[in-house]
């Protein structure tokens, strides 16, 4: 039997001020940015749903998520004949129609996108026609990822807090931004639990009518990882180009601002039959944090509380006994954040392991010095005493010189090792870390 979802409060309802709730499930958030509030909404359910999310900043410039905690970006190759049509598809922006066989062969015996790009190059070499243009194109796309895959340093593993946890891959070509996304969707499939994905711009990274990295791991995600308390929220500024099977299974819709006459239909249009749908100038005249949110047979015109904003505060506009400009978020403050006992005791078990390691590194340069202090004052000795004068008084040490270079060459034809030059010079490098 299946556990019933737990609720997160949302906001108000616009006019009657009653709050408003709703499962913790699949979800997409649709509406203009910068005009909706997408951003606000789901960081304020994220905090309130007391869950890890991870989320992605694709785009230069992108305030989404900025004061979250930054990780590092996540990859793990793959090279399967459809994860490579996939990423494929992606680059071109159109549907495969007949390359796949081409790009079963270059697939086959890969463990890597390196591997694929080897294989490709050596079909080139006798590909003529239509085969040619096939793994040209190809082999283009590869230049696009595989260097970036060679140069960045991805982290080994994902490490989640509750809260944002947000990845910034603004930096990198966008078909690599497809396959960390791809590559975390998969991990967090595999070993998280109560745990929120947010895909952003879904209409580039779940597109309808094509295949990409993003849209295969998510269609496997929404289909199992419910059980596992994992949910997949989408973000996207207009829902047209956004894959139509993947939304089917979406129970959760926040339907926000659109101007455009025909996002206003299709908006309306997600809006399940027996329900009554609100006018288009309704939706067209949403504010700043007004959302029509619709799952099971409800449909509510809600104002999404902020995070950081009170109960109180929010209703007074939802009932417009305040404006919604009327508050303004606070600033961050520039005092230390504070923390709890626990972070605290684990702050200070960590400053102490790390003085006792800094005490033992210290003792170890000062033995290194002395050893290095001794070892140069050794060679100045031998230097002193190499470049000394010799006393030749009385032709002592000249018949000595003599009579043993006479030794020696008579001796070196049968032991020619007897004579051997050796040079030494002592030293020591010391790198401090």
């Amino acid at each position: 039997m299946t556990a019933r979802p737990r609720s997160v409060h949302l906001g108000f309802e616009v006019g009657s001020g009653e709050a408003v709730s709703i499962p913790l499930q699949h979800l997409v958030a649709t509406g203009q940015t910068q005009r909706a509030g997408k951003t606000t909404t789901l960081e304020a359910l994220i905090a309130r749903s007391n869950v890890k999310a991870i989320a992605f900043v694709t785009k230069r410039g992108e305030g989404a998520f900025r004061d979250a905690r930054e990780i590092q970006p996540y990859f793990r190759e793959q090279a399967d004949w459809k994860f490579v049509a996939s990423i494929l598809e992606a680059s071109r922006g159109e549907k495969l129609k007949f390359e796949r066989s081409w790009i079963i062969r270059a697939s086959k015996g890969a463990k890597t996108l390196a591997d694929v790009q080897r294989n490709v190059r050596k079909a080139m070499e006798k590909a003529k026609g239509l085969s040619a243009d096939v793994y040209l194109t190809l082999d283009a796309y590869l230049d696009e990822v595989v260097p970036v895959i060679d140069m960045e340093e991805w982290a080994a593993s994902i490490s989640l807090r509750r809260g944002v946890n947000v990845m910034v891959l603004d930096a990198l070509p966008v078909e690599m931004q497809h396959l960390v996304i791809r590559s975390t969707i998969d991990w967090v499939l595999n070993h998280e639990t109560d745990t929120v994905v947010v895909v952003p711009e879904a209409w580039k990274f779940v597109p309808q009518g094509r295949g990409t990295p993003v849209k295969l791991a998510a269609e496997a995600f929404i289909r199992q990882a419910a059980g596992l308390r994992n949910y997949l929220w989408l973000d996207s500024q207009d829902i047209a180009g956004v894959d139509k099977i993947i939304l089917k299974s979406v129970p959760i819709w926040v339907l926000g601002v659109q101007r455009e006459s025909n996002e206003v239909k299709r908006t309306l249009a997600q809006i399940p039959a027996g329900i009554k749908k609100p006018k288009p100038d309704a939706i067209a005249t949403l504010g700043l944090g007004q959302f029509f949110v619709c799952h099971d047979s409800v449909i509510t015109k809600v104002y999404v509380q902020p995070a950081w904003m009170t109960e109180s505060q929010a209703c007074h506009i939802a009932t417009g006994e305040r404006g919604v400009h009327s508050l303004e978020p606070p600033q961050p403050s520039e005092e230390e954040p504070s923390v709890n006992e626990s972070e605290a005791r684990r702050l200070r078990e960590e400053n102490e392991q790390l003085r006792r390691e800094n005490q033992q590194l210290l003792r170890r340069l000062e033995t290194l010095e002395s050893r290095t202090d001794a070892a140069i004052q050794a060679q100045s000795r031998l230097t002193e005493k190499i470049e000394a004068p010799v006393s030749t008084e009385n032709g002592t040490f000249e018949a000595m010189y003599r009579a043993i270079k006479a030794r020696l060459i008579a001796d070196l034809p049968k032991d020619p090792t007897l004579l051997r030059v050796l040079a030494a010079k002592p030293a020591l490098e010391v790198e401090v870390r």
